[in-house]
C-alpha cells in the first residue's frame, strides 16, 4: 500500500492539473471566439450568435451557440447561413481541431453580375470538420444531409439531395506542383466536391410517377486548382490570377444519370473578359441516353440533339468497338457548348 500511495498523488496531481487545463480553455472560450470572429471578419465573413453555452469536460470542449448567423462576402458572391444553434466540439489536446454539427439550418447562396444566379439549401444536418493548420496544411470538410435544394426561379423547381460533401486541402507551395521547368504552376489545394441521392420535391415522391426525367444519381468533382495565391473576385484580383498562368485542372468527372455513367477531365482559366475559357472531355459508353436525358431535363432541345446524335455517330464511327465515346465540351467566347449545341451562356465572372 506503501507503494503505491506516491503513484495514487501523481495521478491526482495529473488530474487536477488537466481539470486545470480544461477549465481554462472553458473559461478564455468565448474570448477566443471573439478573437476568431474579428479575425474572420477581415476576410469578408461574420460570425454571430445571442447565446454560448460551454460543457463537456472531461473528455471534450462542447461550445453550443444559439440564433446563430454566418454570412460571407466576396465581391459578386454572397453566402449566409442561419440555424437555431450550432455545436462546436473540440478535443483539449488538439484544440486546433473542430468538429462542427447544425441542424434545421438555412443556407442562401447568390451570385450577382448581369444575370444573378441563387439558390436556397435546407439541409436537415450539417457536419463540418475545420483543422486550420495541421502541419502540411489546412484541411476542411463539408457534409450536408438530407437537403432541400431550390433555385430562386419561377419556374424553377424544388430538388432533393440525399448527401452532398465538400473536401478542401491545401498543399505547401515549396512542396508540391511545381516542374522543373517552371513552365507549370505549382498546385495550391485539392478540392473534391460530390452530390448524391437526387430525387424531384422532399425526396419522398419518387416511384409515384410524378417525374419523366431520370433523376441524376450521382456527381463528383475533383479540382486542382494551380498557381501562386488563392485570388479574391474583383477584376484586378482575377486577371492577376490569369495573368500569371493560373489554371484549375479538373482531374475527375464522374456521373450516373439514370443507367448511365459519365467519365471525364479537363483544364479552365480566364479569357481576357474574365470569361470561363477551357476544355472538358466526357466519355461515355451510352451517349444516345445521356443527349435524351439532357432532353428530358430541358438543357437541350429536340432539333439540338438530333444534330448531337449525327455528331456523335462520327466518333462512334472513329472509335474502336465497344470502347466509350468522348463528347468534347468547350468554354470559349461565354458560352458552353457540345459540338453544335449550346448548353449554356456564361458572362464575366463579375462585372466589367
Amino acid at each position: 500500500m506503501m507503494r503505491l500511495k506516491p503513484l495514487i498523488l501523481i495521478l491526482i496531481a495529473a488530474f487536477a492539473a488537466y481539470a486545470g487545463y480544461w477549465y481554462y480553455l472553458a473559461y478564455h472560450a468565448e474570448d477566443r471566439v471573439r478573437e476568431m470572429a474579428n479575425d474572420l471578419a477581415r476576410s469578408g465573413l461574420e460570425f454571430d450568435y445571442q447565446e454560448l453555452d460551454i460543457s463537456g469536460f472531461p473528455y471534450r470542449l462542447v461550445l453550443d451557440f444559439k440564433n446563430v448567423g454566418i454570412a460571407y462576402s466576396d465581391g459578386p458572391l454572397r453566402l449566409d447561413w442561419s440555424g437555431p444553434s450550432l455545436q462546436a466540439i473540440f478535443q483539449p489536446w488538439r484544440p486546433g481541431h473542430a468538429v462542427l454539427f447544425a441542424s434545421d439550418s438555412l443556407i442562401s447562396l447568390s451570385y450577382r453580375t448581369d444575370k444573378t444566379s441563387a439558390v436556397t439549401i435546407e439541409p436537415r444536418l450539417l457536419s463540418a470538420s475545420l483543422r486550420p493548420d495541421n502541419g502540411s496544411g489546412e484541411r476542411y470538410s463539408l457534409i450536408l444531409e438530407d437537403s432541400r435544394i431550390q433555385a430562386i426561379s419561377g419556374s424553377a423547381g424544388e430538388i432533393f439531395a440525399r448527401r452532398a460533401e465538400i473536401h478542401f486541402r491545401s498543399r505547401r507551395l515549396h512542396s508540391v506542383g511545381a516542374t522543373v521547368s517552371g513552365l507549370v504552376e505549382p498546385v495550391l489545394a485539392d478540392i473534391s466536391f460530390s452530390v448524391s441521392g437526387f430525387a424531384p420535391g422532399d425526396g419522398r415522391s419518387q416511384g409515384q410517377g410524378q417525374e419523366d426525367t431520370a433523376p441524376m444519381n450521382e456527381i463528383s468533382v475533383e479540382l486542382q486548382p494551380r498557381g501562386r495565391f488563392f485570388p479574391r473576385l474583383t477584376a484586378y484580383s482575377l486577371a492577376a490570377w490569369r495573368d500569371a498562368g493560373s489554371t484549375i485542372d479538373i482531374g475527375k468527372i464522374s456521373a450516373r444519370w439514370g443507367d448511365t455513367s459519365v467519365e471525364g477531365d479537363g483544364s479552365v482559366t480566364l479569357d481576357s473578359e474574365l470569361q470561363p475559357l477551357g476544355a472538358i472531355s466526357l466519355r461515355t459508353s451510352d451517349p444516345e441516353s445521356l443527349l435524351q436525358n439532357m432532353e428530358e431535363a430541358g438543357w437541350i432541345k429536340s432539333a439540338d440533339r438530333q444534330e448531337a446524335a449525327e455528331t456523335i455517330r462520327l466518333f462512334r464511327d472513329l472509335a474502336a468497338p465497344g470502347a466509350p465515346v468522348a463528347l468534347a465540351i468547350s468554354l470559349q467566347g461565354g458560352a458552353v457548348t457540345m459540338g453544335p449545341i449550346i448548353l449554356a451562356e456564361l458572362g464575366p465572372l463579375v462585372p466589367r
